[in-house]
């Protein structure tokens, strides 16, 4: 029987110790029909210059992330945004992802939902993110939280929400 998620469970703030994990999901996020069994895959990968983007200098004002940890108080996904990291990127970079084993929970929702929570109180106006083509599952979870799609480009969905009132 799958573990269930409760609400409860533990969302924690994302601190710099946790750039290995945060480097493991954007991986995750960007392969979704990768598997736990894939380790060795997603390993050799995980020093790709394109994840850093996601995960370089954590912690600068503007940052902001939370962890969900499952069974066994191990972290089984993240969904973070960065507000105007770098210059030459002038909008803000998000990233879900949630462990193979641990989806269809609930997870990426709470994640989600409290995630959009703080850009709101954080005076962010709109959250943008891309999603691939073939990821149904990330569509539906953004969907679920008041995302759109408002543009499609290189094989990607860009999805856009709202987060003023």
């Amino acid at each position: 029987m799958p573990e269930v998620f409760e609400p409860n469970q533990l969302l924690r703030q994302i601190s710099r110790d946790d750039l290995p994990f945060l480097k493991e999901m954007v991986y995750f996020a960007t392969n979704q029909d990768l598997h736990e069994t894939d380790a060795g895959i997603v390993l050799s990968r995980l020093n790709a210059r394109w994840i850093e983007d996601y995960i370089e200098d954590w912690g600068k004002p503007g940052d902001f992330g939370l962890i969900a940890k499952g069974t066994g108080n191990n972290d089984v996904g993240a969904a973070w945004y960065r507000r105007n990291y770098r210059s030459e990127i002038p909008h803000n970079v998000m990233s879900i992802a949630v462990k193979p084993e641990a989806r269809g929970r609930g997870i990426g929702k709470l994640l989600m939902t409290n995630l959009l929570i703080s850009a709101k109180n954080e005076g962010l106006e709109e959250m943008q993110v891309k999603v691939g083509r073939s990821n149904e599952n990330a569509k539906k979870l953004l969907k679920s939280v008041s995302f759109s799609v408002f543009d499609y480009s290189g094989g990607h969905f860009f999805m856009a929400t709202c987060t003023r009132n």
